[in-house]
């Protein structure tokens, strides 16, 4: 039983994280040297700084991406390191958004951006280099929906709910949320993750909360590295 359900979820997953991978290239790729140029001149004040690494973060769905950039900026001393530490606390507000979208049921929307992205990215018009960044974008919700009807009929299945019971310890949950992200290197992979088995009912939302706190201590292994 536990293979078969691996089976399914794994694949779903690894459509996700290509989905928000590429997604986030893709608006990295259109916007070009913006986001820099963005991120550089909201230093002056840690509030500016943490509302652009909010925006920057929320618009390419990936809070490492934000990270990479913002470090780059810092050994290249085009901003202090004090003046980074605002667009840092921001990108970690700003990865919040993908958890809020999955709860606000963008998910039933995903079929559409899918089919949207894929029509302009084939047809010649001025909108032609938004199909991508579209369709990526629906791919992502589009596998939190997939994983959704996969485990939806499991919360009353004995050896997941047993498996699931493990983050009943707020330590073992947080410990979790930390591997979860450092494996995929990607918080949003583990808080949409989280949010779709809350909704299902296989995990409550105390033992949500300790996970999303181990996720959002994972994403910084990366500008570490």
């Amino acid at each position: 039983m536990m293979l078969e359900i691996v089976f399914a979820v794994v694949p779903a997953v690894i459509l996700f994280l290509y989905g928000i991978d590429n997604f986030s290239e893709e608006v990295r790729h259109l916007a070009g040297d913006r986001f820099r140029i963005a991120l550089q001149k909201a230093t002056k004040t840690s509030l500016r700084g943490a509302l652009a690494g909010a925006a920057v973060t929320a618009i390419v769905q990936s809070s490492t991406a934000t990270t990479i950039i913002v470090v780059g900026l810092v050994n290249a001393g085009a901003i202090s390191f004090l003046g980074s530490l605002g667009l840092i606390i921001g990108a970690n507000v700003g990865t919040t958004i993908t958890a809020q979208l999955v709860a606000f049921k963008l998910t039933a929307f995903a079929p559409a951006f899918v089919i949207l992205g894929f029509v302009l990215s084939l047809i010649r018009s001025p909108h032609r280099s938004l199909g991508k960044p579209i369709f990526y974008f629906g791919l992502v919700f589009y596998s939190l929906n997939l994983i959704s009807s996969i485990v939806s009929p499991l919360q009353g299945n004995a050896e997941v709910l047993s498996l699931f019971s493990m983050t009943s310890s707020v330590l073992a949950a947080i410990a979790i949320g930390f591997v979860i992200t450092n494996i995929f290197q990607s918080s949003s992979v583990t808080a949409g993750l989280v949010v779709v088995m809350a909704e299902s009912g296989l995990i409550t939302a105390a033992q949500a909360i300790p996970v999303i706190l181990g996720a959002n201590i994972g994403t910084t292994t990366t500008g570490l590295i």
